[in-house]
């Protein structure tokens, strides 16, 4: 089999996944983050109105040695939903340094980089959140038959006070045929490597049909403007 009977499938998908991710986004109602506090003592404080807190992730992030809060915020349901068809549900990322005297000050506030909670996702639905080195990493799965799993990691960038994008992953697997797309960009280096083949089930590895290597030009990202391929 060439190369180009099968890559080009993926590349499609990739893209698929990439426009739908962005309608999507377009129709989500975003949180003005100027109107939470900037400090306070409790990181129950910071939730907006109509929120609730899912999952807390507590790490140090900024070389001080005292463990900072990364919060997963997820839409409320309304009192009156349909329990068979439970509603989409809105998730955003809180991030808090904890100060010497125990209090809270937000660092972040990131209503893009998370997938939404919904019961229309597939077998594949993951999303796990951990602080590791100073960095904190999203890997986030979605999908069937044909999954997308994404991972994303942010360092905190002392000159801008801000965390940037510094890496980040993006695969996609057709089930049906066994084809992968992986995609792998270092943006402390510039480099990115993508690699296209079809998943070898007896050795358990992915035999490549074509791998690409280049360096490309980076611009500063931070983690308020990162959207998920992957609504």
């Amino acid at each position: 089999m060439t190369i180009t009977s099968f890559t080009p499938g993926l590349l499609l998908i990739a893209c698929h996944y990439l426009g739908f991710a962005s309608d999507a986004q377009e129709q989500i109602k975003r949180i003005d983050a100027s109107k939470l506090p900037v400090e306070s003592a409790t990181a129950g404080d910071f939730v907006p109105k109509g929120w609730e807190i899912e999952e807390v992730v507590n790490g140090d992030l900024n070389g001080d040695s005292i463990p900072d809060v990364v919060i997963k915020l997820v839409e409320e349901k309304p009192p009156d939903f349909d329990k068979s068809n439970p509603p989409i549900r809105q998730r955003a990322l809180l991030i808090l340094f904890k100060l010497p005297d125990g209090r809270l000050r937000r660092v972040a506030f990131a209503d893009k980089v998370l997938q939404y909670q919904c019961q229309c996702r597939g077998s594949c639905e993951r999303q796990d959140i951990e602080i590791a080195k100073d960095v904190i990493i999203i890997g986030q799965c979605d999908g069937g038959t044909i999954m997308t799993d994404e991972t994303y990691r942010f360092k905190f960038d002392s000159r801008t006070n801000r965390f940037a994008l510094i890496g980040m992953d993006y695969d996609v697997v057709n089930m049906r045929d066994e084809r992968e797309y992986h995609e792998s960009t270092n943006f402390l280096t510039g480099i990115k490597i993508t690699t296209a083949g079809r998943y070898n089930e007896k050795k358990g590895t992915l035999a490549p049909a074509s791998k690409k290597r280049e360096r490309i030009v980076t611009k500063k990202r931070f983690i308020e403007d990162v959207e998920t391929r992957s609504p």
